[in-house]
């Protein structure tokens, strides 16, 4: 049960990463040096290894006290694509009376009758996959780390507890034996604790008489 010949893994697909999408962060706009009167407009030039796209933007001030964002055309090798998408962006109090800024995610992902329901995800980057026609968070996407899809055997030495490297290649009499002792030091470092502990306790009960009634 759960090796390659179940069903479970005839299925198994690894999610698509980060690094294998566009991304617009917003670092690009000012980061913390926005403001709720910030104006700008130009061009993003996403480069990567296997990509050359130009994203052209306009950020102004909403009624909310925020900004928005609207992209407007990606153009890349295969030609121009229409974005038409508008972002909100809000900021949140930090340290020392500045301000950080954050994207809502503008993914539709329902519908309540005539009105379409986003995401509005709180993210400080947005992403868009190579098959992708909206930028969004990496929730909507579906998207994961590389790190979590790579093996670090540095990590299985931390996890590995100590017991398995004294019982390596060992007979099953030496394996109960070190199990044996390791619990052994457990109890005596568990008893020297609660040894301690009672000593600095203050005494129970006392001369009710001292305080009088």
């Amino acid at each position: 049960m759960g090796n390659w010949n179940s069903n479970r893994w005839t299925t198994y697909r690894k999610r698509r990463t980060a690094d294998e999408c566009m991304m617009i962060s917003v670092s690009f706009f000012g980061g913390e040096g926005l403001d709720d009167k910030y104006v700008n407009s130009g061009r993003l030039e996403l480069r990567r290894k296997t990509w050359d796209h130009s994203l052209s933007f306009t950020v102004e001030p909403d009624y909310l006290g925020g900004l928005v964002l609207d992209l407007d055309f990606l153009q890349g090798p295969k030609g121009v694509q229409v974005m038409g998408q508008r972002v909100s962006m809000h900021s949140t109090a930090i340290f020392r009376s500045r301000r950080r800024w954050w994207f809502e995610c503008p993914i539709e992902v329902g519908s309540d009758g005539e009105f379409p329901i986003k995401c509005l995800n709180r993210c400080a980057v947005l992403y868009l996959p190579p098959d992708g026609e909206k930028f969004g968070c990496r929730k909507c996407h579906r998207l994961a780390y590389r790190s979590s899809q790579t093996h670090d055997k540095r990590r299985m030495q931390v996890r590995k507890p100590p017991v398995n490297n004294m019982i390596l290649d060992s007979d099953p009499i030496d394996c109960a034996y070190a199990k044996a002792h390791d619990l052994e030091e457990l109890m005596r470092r568990y008893k020297t604790a609660m040894f301690n502990t009672r000593d600095k306790l203050p005494p129970q009960g006392g001369n009710s008489g001292q305080h009088g009634i």
